[in-house]
């Protein structure tokens, strides 16, 4: 069954950013297989939509290094969020009993014990 692969939103947006930026330096797969120590068919199936292979935070790091950027610049400027609202990577039908707001509320309240304990 060969088709589209469902990747992450912020996975196909490296995605995306590496092709641009091979495109921009006039760089083919193989120069970019040849960065980051790979052969031509992984960039090959990476840029391949029916494909599950991606980058990894070693290639971002290699790609900034040789191209004098940070690894910073290969993500986006901020969250990349399913529109359904759901965590990426998680399904429909897990339990999710905090969200992530209500996680970092939980971890202020309990910072402010910890330091009201210490007194």
């Amino acid at each position: 069954m060969e088709g589209k692969v469902k990747l992450d939103l912020i996975e196909q947006h490296v995605i995306d950013f590496v092709r641009k930026l091979r495109a921009d330096k006039k760089l083919r797969q193989e120069d970019i297989a040849y960065i980051i120590g790979v052969k031509a068919s992984f960039i090959g199936n990476v840029e391949n939509i029916g494909n599950p292979a991606k980058y990894n935070l070693k290639h971002i790091n290699v790609f900034a290094d040789h191209f004098g950027l940070s690894p910073k610049d290969f993500l986006p400027t901020s969250a990349l969020i399913e529109k359904n609202g759901a965590f990426p990577g998680v399904t429909e039908d897990e339990d999710m009993e905090q969200t992530a707001d209500e996680l970092v509320e939980k971890d202020g309240r309990e910072e402010k014990q910890k330091k009201r304990e210490k007194r």
